[in-house]
């Protein structure tokens, strides 16, 4: 459009005049319309008043017939410089007389029907002549109407340039005084917008001048400033913010991008990155950050730059751009993190990870050699520890038999405390061993039923429950993942206790259940209604050599809970247990059932 780039305040003011040209020019093209109508209308009124007055003066001449007296009447046409032709016609239709007398060319053959009409640029017409009600003749008179009309239009003309004249002549005064008060609100705004620009000052605010539609822009305009100054603000204080043009070029850094470079903010703008670079990227790297940002696409990633002073940091920056309406990117917005301290952190661990894997490797092989150690251990107390129990207990039977009828009472007591304890040892050195072996053994997962499981330990303890009333309770049990052996020793550990602190009860009542936890998987329970234990010694249950009633009462190693409590773990679960004195324990131990710590899913 024409006016698109004009300044606002000559806007303002053509609008207004041709406004103001328009309305005239509409009410000018009006009024000469209905001048123009008024105009034929008056015409043609006076030159009837004019026929009106020749006829008169004519009834004498026609009504004598005499001739010379009709042209001396029409004669006197002379002085009204606009008829051009006249004629007298007799009661017959006949030319009786004419004006001017050169020609009778011009004029009609014959009277025709009276009025006047426009004919071209002629106003023509017939009137009666008339005496006492009886017509003596016709008069006809022709009027050049266009002299007349361009007299009138000249005129008109004159009169309505003046008057518009004056009127564009006081429009553009109150124009000149109005656009004042419509501009200047407007103009504020705009330098306010150009110092925002320019500077990227957003603590700059426009005046408010009046109370109407731009004062109330104004009002949101600087409520807007407000709010992006106030993220600016939250912006500068948490992030390292750089922008540069469409080639690089920085045109704005922040306080925090000039305190971590260390250069003032005079030796950054004008400079693109290798101002700050460290020269650790490749080239490839820069090329894809270009090509992505280029494309109007935002890039993320990690910089590793250096201060003036040559110091290293880090930073994790974000680029977005900023796009022209043709896609083409005009701007570029870097908002960074200093993540230095995190990369030294993670150099930091990455060098205790490395000697930490070189700790491992050496504990590793300690651990090898404590194995084989320990398994050199294990078949000394298997081959070399056992002889001697054999020979004990083997001499120890001899030594009875050889004096079965000389021994008195005490001596044969003596002779089976020590058969007893070399049995005792060779059990504690089996479960000592099976201990040991739990901790080192490769553990072999597969699908375990555990109803079934417990259904077979059942079975085992039957011949020496035999005689014994017992209520068993056992409900629905999942097949679960896990080293079926060892899960046996879990088993028969739990029931065997519930069966060996029950057997005093007339009734012995053992239940087993299983339950879902959010937390733990599996929960299994063995619930018995035996001996029971003080809940303060509860931590000493699932110790090795750790036991809670006299052998006397109720044999045992001491081990057999320590096994079910390594077992668990190595499982992924735990194991724990409730009770009181003479009226049962409870001992409960989970499985899970997603992957834990490594281990795989039960």
């Amino acid at each position: 459009m024409p006016l698109r780039n004009t300044p606002i305040r000559r806007k303002l003011v053509l609008v207004i005049l041709l406004t103001c040209l328009t309305v005239m020019l509409l009410m000018r093209g009006a009024f000469f319309t209905y001048e123009y109508h008024t105009f034929r209308e008056e015409t043609q009124r006076e030159l009837a008043t004019l026929g009106r007055i020749v006829a008169a003066n004519s009834t004498a001449a026609l009504a004598f017939q005499n001739q010379d007296d009709a042209t001396e009447v029409l004669a006197a046409l002379r002085a009204e410089r606009h008829v051009t032709a006249a004629a007298l016609y007799d009661g017959s239709g006949r030319l009786f007389a004419r004006f001017p007398a050169a020609s009778a060319d011009a004029l009609p053959p014959a009277p025709g029907s009276d009025g006047y009409i426009f004919v071209g640029s002629r106003l023509a017409g017939f009137e009666p002549v008339l005496q006492k009600e009886r017509r003596l003749g016709t008069l006809y008179l022709q009027v050049d109407t266009g002299a007349i009309m361009s007299e009138w239009l000249w005129g008109t003309f004159r009169i309505g340039l003046a008057v518009m004249a004056v009127v564009l002549l006081v429009a553009y005064g109150i124009s000149r005084l109005f656009e004042r008060q419509i501009s200047q609100p407007i103009l504020a705004l705009v330098e306010v917008a150009q110092a925002v620009t320019a500077r990227r000052d957003y603590s700059v605010r426009a005046k408010r001048l009046s109370n109407d539609e731009i004062g109330l822009l104004t009002t949101a305009f600087n409520q807007l400033l407000v709010q992006i100054h106030a993220q600016k603000t939250a912006l500068d204080e948490h992030s390292i913010v750089g922008i540069t043009d469409a080639g690089g070029i920085l045109t704005y850094v922040n306080d925090k991008f000039c305190a971590i470079s260390r250069y003032p903010r005079e030796e950054l703008l004008g400079h693109d990155h290798r101002r700050v670079s460290s020269g650790s990227h490749t080239k490839e790297s820069i090329r894809d950050l270009w090509s992505t940002i280029t494309q109007g696409r935002v890039w993320h990633g990690e910089f590793r730059n250096r201060t003036k002073d040559g110091a290293i940091y880090w930073i994790d920056t974000t680029i977005v751009p900023f796009l022209l309406p043709d896609g083409q990117p005009y701007e570029f917005v870097a908002i960074s993190a200093d993540i230095t301290v995190q990369k030294q952190a993670q150099a930091e661990i990455l060098k205790l990870n490395q000697e930490l894997e070189h700790r491992v490797v050496e504990r590793t092989a300690e651990l090898e050699v404590a194995n084989r150690e320990l398994e050199a251990f294990s078949y000394s107390v298997s081959h070399d520890l056992r002889a001697p129990l054999r020979h004990i207990d083997g001499f120890a039977q001899l030594l009875g038999n050889r004096l079965n009828g000389v021994m008195d009472d005490t001596s044969r007591r003596y002779l089976d405390t020590v058969t007893g304890s070399a049995k005792r040892l060779g059990v504690l050195i089996d479960d000592l061993l099976v201990f040991s072996r739990m901790g080192r053994s490769e553990m072999r997962r597969s699908e375990v039923d555990t109803r079934q499981m417990i259904d077979e330990i059942v079975a085992e303890f039957q011949q020496e429950t035999q005689g014994r009333k017992i209520e068993w309770s056992i409900e629905p049990l999942p097949i679960v993942h896990g080293d079926p052996p060892m899960l046996r020793q879990v088993w028969a550990n739990l029931i065997g206790n519930a069966l060996k602190y029950s057997r005093r009860r007339e009734l012995a009542r053992i239940s087993i259940t299983h339950r879902l936890d959010p937390a733990d998987g599996h929960v299994f329970a063995v619930q018995d209604n035996g001996a029971g234990f003080q809940m303060e010694y509860a931590a000493k249950l699932f110790g090795v050599f750790q036991r809670l009633h006299h052998t006397n009462d109720f044999e045992g190693t001491g081990i057999g809970l320590a096994n079910v409590r390594r077992i668990v773990e190595r499982h992924g679960g735990k194991v724990w247990a409730v009770g009181r004195p003479d009226e049962g324990a409870t001992f409960s131990f989970s499985l899970p059932t997603a992957h834990v710590t490594g281990l795989p899913v039960l």
